[in-house]
């Protein structure tokens, strides 16, 4: 069958432009003073431990809602699908945003992906500022169903841009401020740049407890060693990037903060009880089910005490299940 390109308004992007101009004013203001000495800073004192935290609300609903008409389009467009073309929307291919010469074989492949595979979406690595809205406007263009595009975007878009966007800082620093209002606002600038530049679904943020000083993969990466810390930041990244209109993802199940092995080059092993893994290591998933997280990543992480064949949680229906 041959299925007619449309278009999608739920899949718009928008330009955040309220968060910049607030970091440049920030940055721009001056401040006169009558004396020429310099201004005495107040301490600020960090709190070492933090106390017991309240109840939260349940997650708030979606900010939209799909049309009537859209629903038609998705109820249609399925019926119309055969198995491969399903089976092929469920894959996403990796794409560098950054200028390819169209005649280049990277380029070709990338675009037979999408208009001859029919990729449901594109993963975006390491990418050009100017060259990311270029890329998907031709990748969208030769796509018959929309394509949902993603990006690891843990420092929002600075985590796979290295110039032109806003650098917010990893997790561990924001997890370091004890302040909630910084993780919603990191979530908010996530989402309004990453929509501004076409970019639908954020790999973010890291929910693993990173209680191992030895970890060579999570670390900064992580909002911190209390579980705690990690499962209020992780709801307030959360809430901000859902108030931005993005898809948020929580990372990496169940938990690959106690690990000293690199998942990309071997396999760590969890070697804890369940009841220190419902202490320690899923505090910060539930707590992003509650904040409404549009999906879970799966890490390459094994947990012989739930899963005693030792596969990862990747390919553990045990594992991506029971817990």
């Amino acid at each position: 069958m041959k299925l007619k390109r449309a278009k999608l308004p739920f899949l718009r992007t928008s330009l955040g432009t309220g968060a910049l101009i607030l970091l440049l004013a920030l940055a721009c203001s001056t401040h006169r003073r009558s004396s020429p000495g310099p201004p005495t800073l107040p301490t600020l004192k960090v709190p070492e431990t933090l106390p017991a935290a309240p109840p939260e609300p349940s997650a708030p609903p979606l900010p939209e809602e799909l049309s009537r008409s859209a629903r038609r389009w998705v109820s249609s467009t399925l019926a119309e699908m055969t198995l491969a073309e399903k089976a092929a929307q469920m894959i996403m291919v990796r794409a560098y945003g950054r200028y390819e010469n169209p005649r280049s074989e990277a380029y070709r492949e990338l675009a037979a992906a999408v208009e001859e595979l029919g990729v449901g979406g594109v993963v975006l690595f390491e990418s050009e500022v100017e060259s990311i809205p270029r890329l998907l406007n031709e990748l969208q263009g030769k796509a018959r169903i929309p394509l949902l595009v993603a990006a690891d975007m843990e420092r929002g878009m600075a985590f796979r841009v290295r110039r032109g966007v806003v650098p917010i800082p990893y997790a561990m620093a924001i997890g370091a401020s004890r302040s909630k209002e910084a993780a919603n606002f990191a979530g908010e600038v996530t989402a309004r740049e990453g929509r501004a530049l076409g970019v639908h679904w954020a790999f973010a943020p890291v929910a693993d407890v990173n209680n191992n000083p030895e970890n060579p993969v999570i670390n900064v990466r992580s909002f911190g060693e209390d579980p705690e810390l990690v499962a209020r930041m992780t709801r307030a990244f959360i809430e901000g990037a859902r108030h931005g209109g993005i898809l948020t993802t929580a990372k990496h199940f169940p938990g690959h903060g106690d690990t000293a092995v690199d998942s990309h080059h071997a396999l760590p092993t969890v070697n804890v009880d369940r009841e220190r893994l419902e202490a320690v290591e899923l505090p910060p998933f539930r707590r992003a089910l509650g904040a409404g997280v549009d999906a879970v990543m799966l890490g390459h992480v094994a947990v012989p005490a739930v899963d005693p064949s030792g596969a990862p949680a990747t390919l553990s229906p045990l594992l991506a299940t029971e817990l």
